[in-house]
């Protein structure tokens, strides 16, 4: 049996009308899949979607922003949330390399508490600001016997990451 499949990404959103066109076909159930990216995590209701497939869960994790994993979590609930809305119930199926990490741990067993509490633990640190942050970094490094070297007293932001 073939399927309909629906592609929405932003390269393949390239106007309003076409945004509304594809959204006008699933609200008809016209579309019986649809392949996204972040695009779709927001603002959606698709009453019909039951299930839900992640790749790359966790890719988010690893590109060494302080807010990875409050974003990661963030964003994924949301996906998850795209499926079983209304009266139907829905699964998510989630690819991940590490099934144990915080967030897909968390995602798993339903307990945002567990993101709260790491994320309360990290505040408590007295961290404030990125620099602070990256300061305690360098001090507990330094504490372990690793040798830090910075050459500014400010840090600047890298843009491509």
């Amino acid at each position: 049996m073939q399927k309909n499949i629906a592609i929405i990404t932003s390269d393949t959103m390239l106007n309003i009308n076409t945004m509304k066109s594809i959204l006008s076909d699933i609200e008809q159930k016209k579309i019986d899949i649809i392949i996204g990216t972040q695009i779709i995590t927001k603002g959606y209701h698709f009453p019909d979607l039951t299930l839900v497939g992640i790749l790359d869960a966790d890719a988010g994790l690893f590109g060494g922003q302080f807010k990875a994993i409050e974003h990661t979590y963030q964003t994924l609930t949301q996906v998850i949330g795209r499926a079983g809305r209304g009266d139907k119930v829905g699964e998510a199926i989630v690819q991940t390399y590490s099934p144990e990490n915080l967030v897909i741990q968390a995602l798993k067993n339903n307990d945002k508490n567990m993101i709260l509490e790491f994320d309360k633990q990290n505040r408590e640190c007295d961290c404030g600001s990125e620099e602070k942050r990256f300061s305690k970094v360098c001090e507990e490094a330094e504490e372990c016997g690793a040798e830090v070297s910075i050459k500014s007293n400010k840090i600047y932001p890298v843009l491509g990451f």
